[in-house]
């Protein structure tokens, strides 16, 4: 038979478009029962969240009340453990025959007897303190930064008593860090450096520029005069500001 020009025999393609759609329809049916269990498992875990969000905000509501209860209580039994000391001392000073007056007079607060302790500066309550010790008659005071918190008016004037403590022949140790506060009022000094080494001596032997720079990681100078009194005195400037 003749072929036609052309004409060759091709082999016929049938594509099986069923079993492709059900593979498809079974793969959307699967994904999207993933999609819906995903979604619930998510709107379980947001009512958990909001959950967990007032829960959160319950417990820090309470723990402000509890630290503010607590802070109100410390402060109590501050007071009453400050009135407790001060009742005693009241009573052990009574006992030797001084009146009320006598025994605030003593105290260099005659001033202040109509005053609450919470009411007066923290000058004077520093100078309260500082007294009280005193009648106390020690031989020795330890004084830990004594000028902490306190304007220069009230720096100057608790100085000034430490000073008057020192002339009397009381023994005063006194912790601070300015060492203008040395040069003023010690005389003696000892240095504790950061690499736990340690200087004592006279205060002209222990506070020098060296030491001192070498203390604070800055340069420094000291300056030396004399006060209206014309005793030394001595005092510590930067090199540079």
């Amino acid at each position: 038979m003749p072929r036609t020009k052309g004409g060759k025999n091709k082999p016929k393609i049938t594509t099986d478009f069923t079993s492709q759609i059900a593979e498809k329809q079974e793969s959307i049916a699967s994904l999207t029962a993933e999609i819906t269990s995903i979604t619930a498992n998510i709107d379980t875990l947001k009512v958990d969240l909001k959950k967990k969000k007032t829960a959160l905000k319950s417990a820090q509501k309470e723990l402000t009340k509890l630290e503010s209860k607590k802070a109100t209580a410390d402060q109590k039994a501050a007071e009453v453990a400050k009135k407790n000391e001060a009742e005693n001392l009241v009573k052990k000073l009574l006992a030797s025959g001084m009146s009320a007056d006598e025994i605030l007079e003593k105290l260099d607060i005659l001033y202040l007897k109509d005053k609450l302790y919470s009411e007066i500066s923290g000058g004077e309550q520093q100078m309260t303190l500082i007294a009280r010790a005193l009648v106390q008659e020690p031989e020795f005071i330890m004084m830990d930064e004594p000028t902490s918190n306190l304007d220069y008016g009230n720096q100057i004037q608790v100085l000034k008593r430490v000073v008057e403590l020192k002339n009397s022949g009381k023994g005063v140790v006194m912790i601070t860090h300015s060492p203008d506060q040395a040069f003023l009022c010690a005389d003696e000094a000892v240095l504790f450096f950061r690499d736990g080494s340690v200087v004592s001596g006279e205060v002209r032997d222990v506070l020098t520029e060296e030491n001192i720079s070498r203390l604070y990681g800055v340069e420094i100078e000291i300056d030396t005069g004399k006060n209206r009194d014309g005793a030394a005195s001595a005092w510590c400037r930067p090199v540079s500001v």
